[in-house]
């Protein structure tokens, strides 16, 4: 599901609400976690491209805009492998990297000086 809290005509009746104003591609258990029970079961009854409101939250009262809802999945077992590798690989790159740069690191002197005008002895 994803849900826009305040679009431009909303935000001039409102305060900026603390957790961002998009909330694209959450689930319902995550809406429920950031906004209750309550506003994640009235959120399901929302026609999609329609703004409505006010629901009550555990923050107070929203408008909100349903932009569009998809069905859940349990992606392939070979699209998690594929995926867990190339973040195995991506961490290993990184590490590399900053290894890198850690030895670069320590074969120079760095001096920080506080009037642009000294000189170091």
């Amino acid at each position: 599901m994803s849900l826009i809290r305040s679009g431009s005509n909303a935000t001039e009746f409102g305060e900026p609400f603390l957790l961002g104003k998009n909330f694209s591609a959450k689930s319902i258990p995550e809406i429920e976690r950031s906004f209750g029970n309550e506003f994640s079961e009235e959120i399901q009854n929302i026609s999609p491209q329609t703004w409505s409101g006010p629901l009550n939250s555990e923050y107070g009262s929203h408008l909100v805009f349903v932009n569009s809802i998809s069905e859940s999945f349990t992606p392939d077992l070979d699209d998690i492998k594929n995926a867990v590798i190339g973040d195995v690989i991506l961490e290993k790159q990184n590490n590399a990297v900053n290894e890198y740069l850690k030895e670069l690191r320590s074969k120079y002197q760095i001096e920080i000086l506080a009037d642009l005008n000294a000189t170091s002895d």
